[in-house]
């Protein structure tokens, strides 16, 4: 049962960062794109960009993909997409963008509870993301991609960054 499991308290141990750090500000656009916990691993970054637009201190556009079976999952992080909603859900020139995803056929009154809860919208479905992250074409090398989450996400992922000449990181873990 999936509320067993969002509810057990785990341990968990991280080791690194590993690698070069990135230098942010030397993008103009940011994605994210996770499945499942794999927001976890973007977390932090992700607080960090949403407090600096809200500060007006960047003008970095970040756009958050995340995809999850069960659209419960988002409950777990309602306070941070309130936030974010609260600031930039109706603000046609926003920085930052989120798309909620989910595949895990519910009840439409369980999905209408979930969008309410959090204050933002879901879809039902796998993206196509060579169509849903098309419109970073001509960005080039100022896009950063970052993604963590199942391997076919992470491999479709980073065939998106190569189509657009986008650089890319990925985070791995295993539970």
């Amino acid at each position: 049962n999936m509320n067993k499991v969002l509810n057990r308290m785990m341990e968990i141990k991280l080791d690194g960062p590993y690698g070069e750090p990135i230098i942010i500000d030397a993008y103009r656009k940011i994605l994210i794109v996770v499945g499942g916990c794999g927001f976890v691993s973007y977390i932090s970054f992700f607080q960090y960009m949403l407090k600096r637009a809200i500060r007006d201190e960047t003008q970095i556009s970040v756009d958050l993909v995340w995809i999850c079976k069960s659209p419960k999952l988002f409950l777990q992080f309602k306070e941070l997409l309130r936030e974010y909603s609260a600031r930039f859900d109706n603000d046609p020139e926003r920085l930052f963008d989120i798309r909620l995803f989910y595949t895990q056929r519910i009840l439409s009154t369980d999905v209408s509870e979930i969008e309410s809860s959090i204050q933002l919208s879901l879809e039902y479905g796998k993206p196509n993301l060579l169509k849903e992250l098309s419109y970073i074409e001509g960005l080039g090398t100022f896009t950063l991609i970052l993604s963590s989450g199942p391997k076919p996400l992470l491999q479709q992922t980073q065939r998106v960054a190569v189509r657009f000449g986008a650089h890319y990181r990925q985070e791995t873990f295993v539970i």
